[in-house]
């Protein structure tokens, strides 16, 4: 479940927890996924004895920190602290230059795809292994995944003119 603004606490309560949130903020940036929770169990720690230290909504981090003070903890310590973190997620993105591109599609239009499908039958997963493997031997990788028959691709670029 995403946290936002519109999502009220009934949505996202557990019995016997008290449900502390850091709904992500439009501020952020962010358009997918969002907040962070923590529910600590009222037989562990009075709901009054529980406070939001610190949140924070950005798009490098989203941040909560809860501080507590439970029924029993040693002396030495007055309180615990929970603190979640979601960093901001990464994601490269390659693109096939324009020749890559171009050698693909002429690939493409000489090969007998029905022998793929033949030799894997249902099995989407080792068929799937199989054309990524077919297409990086085009591309001068020689590794082969265990799913498929190298036999079967060396016959297919073989056939590529």
């Amino acid at each position: 479940m995403w946290l936002t603004a519109l999502t009220p606490d009934t949505a996202a309560e557990l019995d016997g927890f008290t449900l502390l949130r850091a709904d992500r903020s439009k501020e952020s940036g962010k358009r997918k996924g969002g907040g962070l929770a923590v529910f600590v169990n009222d037989r562990w720690c009075n709901p009054g004895h529980i406070t939001v230290k610190e949140q924070h909504c950005c798009k490098d981090i989203e941040l909560l920190a809860v501080s507590m003070r439970p029924y029993y903890l040693p002396r030495e310590f007055t309180h615990a602290l929970a603190v979640v973190v979601q960093p901001a997620v990464t994601r490269t993105v390659k693109k096939w230059s324009e020749e890559a591109e171009e050698a693909l599609k002429d690939c493409f239009n000489t090969t007998l795809w029905d022998v793929f499908s033949d030799a894997h039958g249902e099995d989407i997963d080792s068929l799937t292994h199989c054309l990524t493997d077919y297409i990086k031997l085009l591309c001068g990788e020689h590794r082969t995944h265990q799913d498929c028959n190298t036999e079967l691709l060396q016959q297919q670029a073989l056939d590529y003119p």
